[in-house]
């Protein structure tokens, strides 16, 4: 399956990773599809594939176990696919009034 990849360093970030607050109902993502999705079956992966290792301590409750101060901690090569093809509504807000 070929999901779209979307990357843009000057909007992506400025809020602060509030889509990586991802352990939230709304969300539905839960640390095994994040952390053991072998099979990638919900658009994770597993883990050893990240090359880091989740932050010890997380910034806050819901935060993804990967989102550090300065953002997201994993490569953007590594990153599993629900987080290089998810959009929030203020980025997709800003790209289209480009």
């Amino acid at each position: 399956m070929n999901i779209p990849e979307y990357r843009d360093d000057d909007l992506c970030a400025d809020c602060g990773g509030k889509c990586c607050m991802i352990y939230v109902p709304s969300r539905n993502m839960k640390r095994q599809r994040l952390h053991e999705d072998e099979k990638h079956l919900y658009g994770g992966g597993h883990y050893l594939e990240y090359g880091v290792e989740p932050l010890s301590e997380k910034i806050h409750p819901h935060a993804c176990d990967y989102l550090g101060m300065n953002g997201c901690i994993i490569p953007w090569e590594r990153r599993p696919s629900i987080c290089k093809s998810f959009r929030c509504g203020i980025w997709r807000d800003l790209i289209y009034r480009r």
